[in-house]
């Protein structure tokens, strides 16, 4: 039997149940297999946000004396790091200036989404359906 994708997705970022119900409904509509739809709705950018703030707070916590732009490139590096495991890139250049226009984890999120909306949410996605799936998801987890 397979795993239901609610089950999949952590508790902190599932969305409530009118969302799940709809989303479920969009799922079974479109006959995406359940891990590939958690893939989908985890790779949203309402989940992306949640992500970043969580982040932001577990480092406030770990490191309270620290600085704000510390704090934030701690954030952004553990955000864009592990997807190249080759390392970012981008060079310090690149970094320091992105960073001159970051004063907060609102900023930062909103140069992170930038980054990632070109990115590609599917490893084959030949008709377009995972593209327009992901569209319908992210507006349902938008509302």
């Amino acid at each position: 039997m397979e795993t239901n994708w609610v089950d999949i997705i952590p508790d902190y970022f599932r969305p409530n149940h009118k969302k799940i119900n709809e989303l479920e409904k969009l799922r079974k509509d479109s006959s995406i297999p359940q891990e590939v739809f958690a893939k989908i709705v985890l790779s949203s950018p309402e989940i992306t946000k949640k992500a970043l703030k969580i982040n932001y707070k577990q480092y406030k916590e770990l490191l309270p004396d620290a600085e704000e732009k510390e704090l934030l490139m701690e954030v952004f590096k553990r955000r864009r790091y592990p997807q190249n495991p080759l390392g970012i890139k981008m060079t310090e250049s690149q970094i320091k200036s992105i960073f001159q226009k970051i004063h907060s984890i609102d900023d930062l999120i909103q140069i992170i989404l930038e980054f990632e909306k070109d990115e590609p949410r599917f490893e084959t996605d030949f008709l377009g359906i995972g593209q327009k799936v992901a569209e319908n998801v992210d507006r349902i987890l938008k509302e």
